[in-house]
């Protein structure tokens, strides 16, 4: 991303629209990270990551929405890319852009404890694709002070975080980006530098020792959601 080969020709033949994540597995050439999923779900062997019944169906793709359309933008594209990775490529992070991305934040992290209400997970009682495209999301927004404020004030999403977290598959790509930014870094500092970068979730895992062909761009940070029955990383 960062290097722009989101925007190579071999890329955009992939992803018309130079985003990523980009997926090839036996022919068959996808874009967008729900579709990925989807066709990654039900192609490969693993539990089912989709809710048996239509309600919890429903609200797991709701929420999946959610988490795309809405909670992604702000809090990736906006706090952590500012308050982490411009640090990171010796850049000043936007403080106005952080400061413009919080009231919409607040607002997703509100939508999502409503949706996990008092259930183990954002469905119901079963882990869905929701959950593990939750899990980056939360993962990287609190490392950033900003996040960890308002996920300060978010006690289902800090109870689902505790039993998602401790999942062999979390562990496994969980990368701990900003332990690896001095401290300085992670402060809020003064500037007006602001990222065009746009990010995307991804995942994916292997069948049968074969493993689907990832994108070939490389950038600074390689964000893995995780599949339960296995884990990769996807370039981001």
């Amino acid at each position: 991303i960062f290097s722009g080969a989101h925007k190579t020709d071999e890329h955009l033949a992939r992803h018309p629209f130079g985003k990523v994540p980009a997926f090839e597995h036996d022919g068959l050439e996808l874009y967008e990270t729900n579709a990925i999923t989807q066709y990654i779900n039900e192609a490969f062997e693993g539990p089912d990551l989709d809710p048996s019944g239509p309600a919890e169906r429903a609200k797991a793709t709701q929420a999946m929405d959610v988490i795309g359309g809405y909670c992604y933008p702000c809090m990736i594209g906006q706090i952590f890319i500012q308050r982490a990775v411009m640090p990171m490529l010796g850049e000043v992070p936007d403080e106005s852009a952080i400061e413009a991305a919080i009231p919409e934040a607040r607002t997703c992290i509100a939508a999502l404890e409503k949706l996990i209400g008092d259930n183990t997970y954002l469905a119901g009682s079963s882990l869905s694709r929701a959950d593990l495209l939750l899990v980056p999301v939360y993962d990287y927004l609190s490392q950033t002070p900003e996040g960890a404020k308002l996920l300060d004030g978010a006690p289902n999403l800090r109870r689902w975080w505790a039993a998602i977290s401790s999942r062999p598959a979390v562990e496994k790509t969980k990368l701990g980006l900003c332990s690896r930014s001095s401290a300085t870094a992670l402060r809020p500092m003064q500037g007006h530098r602001q990222s065009g970068v746009s990010l995307a979730p991804t995942r994916r895992r292997s069948t049968k020792g074969r493993m689907p062909r990832q994108c070939d761009g490389r950038s600074a940070i390689p964000v893995s959601t995780p599949i339960e029955g296995g884990d990769h990383r996807c370039c981001r």
